[in-house]
């Protein structure tokens, strides 16, 4: 399933396999979330490096630095490619924390799902009202109905990393959405209140 033009999810995709046999990175973002729940692929790649890695990937591509969004940047055609680093970055969860609680997951190193999850949130938080935020809530969704993320878990992060009021707001965004899952497939509303009530306890812990 694609929500972006075909062409240009196919481009990001040929450049995030380059990228990944030359270097090492965590991968985050829209592709991250495809790999956990085959759900809606990418246009833009997203990734978190440590600063030797960054060097290394600097002698290679023309990256540019983004002092105000504290990251850096390769474009190539109509593929992005935002780079997040230790000590630097700015994405709701320290880089250093993220890139200790990874897994595999079809030949990428990838965020626990509890913590891609924060990330998106916090991501859709910043983008309301965009296309982008909308992929993003559609990505939270493909990620709580995949079965991937232990709600518990994602609530004891958040209250351990300052982040208490995230389940709150993720409660709410599941009460709201109905769209989100018609994009995912999903159309029957039985099938939606009921996958919708499950969620709901899940996160209250019940």
């Amino acid at each position: 399933m694609s929500f972006w033009h075909s062409e240009a999810v196919d481009a990001s995709w040929k450049l995030l396999q380059e990228l990944r046999q030359r270097h090492s990175f965590v991968l985050i973002g829209g592709w991250a979330v495809w790999l956990y729940t085959r759900a809606l692929k990418s246009k833009d790649i997203d990734m978190l490096v440590d600063f030797e890695e960054l060097s290394r990937m600097r002698r290679d591509l023309p990256i540019a630095k983004n002092d105000r969004l504290r990251k850096y940047e390769y474009r190539r055609g109509m593929v992005d490619v935002d780079i997040y680093v230790p000590h630097y970055s700015d994405l709701g969860l320290p880089v250093e924390y993220l890139m200790a609680e990874t897994r595999i997951v079809e030949g990428f190193r990838v965020p626990e799902p509890e913590l891609l999850l924060i990330l998106k949130q916090k991501a859709a938080a910043g983008r309301v009202g965009s296309v982008k935020g909308e992929k993003d809530r559609i990505d939270i969704m493909a990620l709580l109905a995949s079965g991937a993320v232990d709600l518990g878990k994602y609530s004891r992060t958040c209250r351990e990393r300052g982040l208490a009021g995230l389940p709150e707001r993720l409660g709410r965004m599941i009460e709201e959405s109905r769209t989100e899952f018609e994009v995912l497939g999903i159309r029957d509303l039985r099938k939606v209140k009921l996958l919708k009530a499950r969620l709901l306890r899940e996160l209250k812990g019940q």
